[in-house]
C-alpha cells in the first residue's frame, strides 16, 4: 500500500510550458553552436550549458513541487543543487558533440545518450533529494519506460531540429525548431510525470530533510524565476548574436562577390592588355612590312629613273624601255599597296558601295586563274577546277568578288610548292537569315593548296588585319592586309569565309556566299 498523492494542475501545466521552453532554447543553443569559432564556442558552450540544465532542472523542479503529498516535504541543497549540476553537466557533453556535427550518426547517438541520462539522472537525483524514510521504491516497468521516453525524446528531438537547412537553423525561431521544441518538451514531461508515477511512497514514509532543505515556500518560486530570467536572457543573447552573425554573413557574401567582381574585372583588363599588347606588336609588324613593300618599289622607281636621267643619252631606246617598264611595274605595285590601304579604310568605315547582282562564280574562277596563269606556268604548278554543269549564281559585287578569289588562289600559288597541285571547288550551304525563313540556300568556293598549312590557334587571327600566320611571314612577302580585306567583303555580302587545314597537308579557304540578299 502507498500513500495517495495528487497533483496541482496550475503547477503541472506551468512544468509543461517550462519544459516546451526549456527544449527550445536547448535545441536553440545546440543549433547555433555548430556555426561558432574562436573564443565564441566557449563563451556559448559553458553559459549554454548552464541554461539549458537549469532550464530542464527547472521544468523538473516545478513538477516536483506539483506532486502534493500528506506530509511536510523538504529538498536536501547538496542533492538538489548536484541534481542541477548533472543536468548542466550532461547539457554541456551534449552541446560538445553537437560542435562536431549531428548529421554523423555516431555524434547524434552520443549525445542523444548524454542528453536522455542527463535528463533521467537530473530526475531521480531529485526526487533522491526528498530523503524519504523509508526510501522510495520504483517500479521497474514504469521506471525503464520513462528512461526509454527521455532516449526516444532526445533522439527525435536532435534529429527534428537539425533536419532543417542551413538558412534555417541559422534562425532563431522557425518551424522545424518549433516542432521539435513541442516534441522534446512533452516527451520530458512525460518521462518525468512516467517516473513520477513509478515511484511508490510507504505510508508511513516522512522526510528527514527537515528544515534544513529547500521547501516549496518563497525561495522556490525565487529559484523558478531565476532559472527562466536566465533562458530568456540566453535567448535574447542568441537573437543578438544571431542578428550580428546575419550581418557578418552578409558582408562576407558582399565581400566575396566584390572580390569574384575583382577578378572579373582583372580578367578582363588582363585580356585587354595582351589585346593591347598583340595590337601593338601587330602594329610594328605592319609598319615593318609597309615599310619594306614601299621602300622597294620606292628604290627601284628611283634607281631606274636616276639611271635613265644619268645615261639617257649612253643607253640604247631599249634600255630606256626597260628602264620605263621597270619604274611602271613599281609604280603600279606601290599604286596597289595603296589602293589596298583604302578600299580596308572604305569596307571598316562602311563607305563601300556594293553593287549586288546575279552572278555565276565559275566565271570569276576562270578570269582569276587566267589572270595568274603565267604565275602559274613559271612555278611548274597544276591548277584543278571542279568543272560543273549547274549554274553557280549567286547575289554578289561581281568585281569585289573576283578581289576575294584573286586573292585566295594568288595566295594558295605563292605558298605552294613548284610541281603542287591548287585546287578549286564548289559546294552547297546554308545561311542563317533573319525574318520568316530560319536560313538561305548558299554556295561554297574553296581554295586548296598543297602548301605549310596553318597553326590551328592562328585560323581565325589570320583574317584580322596586319596579322600573318607564323608559318608564312619568312619570305612570303605582304602585309598582311589581303584576308583581312577579303573577309570584310565577304562580311559586306553577309556571307563566311573560314580557314582550315587539309588532312594530306596544306590549307584549304572557304567561302560561303549567299544565293539571294540578306538584308
Amino acid at each position: 500500500m502507498s500513500v495517495e498523492t495528487y497533483y496541482n494542475p496550475i503547477l503541472v501545466g506551468i512544468s509543461l510550458l517550462l519544459a516546451i521552453f526549456a527544449s527550445f532554447v536547448a535545441l536553440s543553443l545546440a543549433s547555433r553552436i555548430p556555426y561558432l569559432k574562436g573564443e565564441s564556442v566557449w563563451y556559448w558552450g559553458i553559459g549554454g550549458a548552464i541554461s539549458m540544465g537549469m532550464g530542464i532542472w527547472a521544468m523538473h523542479f516545478v513538477g516536483m513541487l506539483a506532486l502534493h503529498l500528506p506530509i511536510p516535504v523538504s529538498y536536501d541543497i547538496p542533492l538538489t543543487i548536484f541534481s542541477a549540476v548533472k543536468a548542466i553537466a550532461a547539457s554541456a557533453i551534449a552541446l560538445y558533440l553537437v560542435r562536431k556535427g549531428v548529421e554523423k550518426q555516431w555524434v547524434h547517438i552520443t549525445a542523444t545518450l548524454f542528453m536522455a541520462l542527463g535528463i533521467a539522472g537530473m530526475h531521480y537525483m531529485g526526487m533522491a533529494a526528498m530523503n524519504m524514510s523509508p526510501p522510495i521504491q520504483y517500479d521497474p516497468f514504469l521506471f525503464s519506460i520513462s528512461i526509454a521516453i527521455a532516449i526516444v525524446a532526445s533522439f527525435f528531438a536532435l534529429k527534428l531540429s537539425f533536419s532543417a537547412g542551413e538558412e534555417e537553423q541559422r534562425s532563431l525561431f522557425s518551424q522545424s525548431k518549433g516542432y521539435a521544441a513541442l516534441f522534446m518538451g512533452v516527451a520530458i514531461s512525460g518521462m518525468h510525470y512516467t517516473g513520477m508515477a513509478a515511484a511508490n511512497f510507504s505510508p508511513d514514509a516522512y522526510c528527514t530533510t527537515g528544515e534544513l532543505g529547500i521547501d516549496s515556500g518563497l525561495l522556490s518560486v525565487l529559484i523558478i524565476l531565476g532559472v527562466i530570467f536566465i533562458m530568456l536572457l540566453t535567448l535574447i543573447f542568441l537573437m543578438i548574436d544571431l542578428k550580428l552573425a546575419d550581418r557578418d554573413r552578409l558582408l562576407l557574401l558582399s565581400l566575396k562577390k566584390k572580390n569574384e567582381e575583382l577578378k572579373v574585372y582583372a580578367e578582363e583588363l588582363r585580356v585587354a592588355r595582351e589585346e593591347a599588347e598583340r595590337a601593338n606588336q601587330a602594329k610594328s609588324v605592319f609598319l615593318t612590312n609597309m615599310s619594306h613593300e614601299m621602300r622597294t618599289p620606292m628604290h627601284a622607281i628611283l634607281s631606274f629613273s636616276k639611271i635613265g636621267e644619268t645615261r639617257v643619252d649612253d643607253v640604247s631606246n631599249e634600255k630606256l624601255v626597260t628602264y620605263f617598264s621597270n619604274i611602271n611595274q613599281s609604280g603600279e605595285r606601290l599604286l596597289a599597296l595603296i589602293d589596298n590601304l583604302l578600299d580596308l579604310s572604305k569596307l571598316e568605315a562602311g563607305r563601300a558601295e556594293f553593287c549586288f547582282a546575279k552572278h555565276d562564280l565559275r566565271e570569276s574562277v576562270d578570269d582569276s586563274v587566267k589572270v595568274v596563269s603565267s604565275i602559274i606556268e613559271d612555278k611548274s604548278l597544276t591548277i584543278s577546277v571542279e568543272k560543273s554543269s549547274d549554274e553557280q549564281w549567286v547575289m554578289a559585287d561581281k568585281d569585289k568578288i573576283a578581289h576575294v578569289l584573286l586573292n585566295l588562289i594568288s595566295n594558295a600559288i605563292k605558298f605552294t610548292p613548284e610541281g603542287k597541285e591548287i585546287s578549286i571547288y564548289f559546294g552547297r550551304d546554308e545561311l542563317p537569315q533573319t525574318g520568316n525563313q530560319s536560313s538561305c540556300s548558299a554556295i561554297t568556293i574553296s581554295v586548296a593548296d598543297e602548301g605549310v598549312g596553318i597553326p590551328e590557334d592562328e585560323l581565325e587571327s589570320v583574317f584580322h588585319k596586319f596579322i600573318q600566320s607564323s608559318k608564312t611571314t619568312s619570305g612570303g612577302g605582304g602585309t598582311g592586309l589581303g584576308l583581312a580585306i577579303c573577309k570584310e567583303i565577304v562580311d559586306g555580302h553577309n556571307g563566311l569565309i573560314t580557314a582550315a587545314n587539309r588532312a594530306q597537308g596544306g590549307a584549304v579557304f572557304t567561302v560561303v556566299l549567299p544565293q539571294a540578299v540578306i538584308e
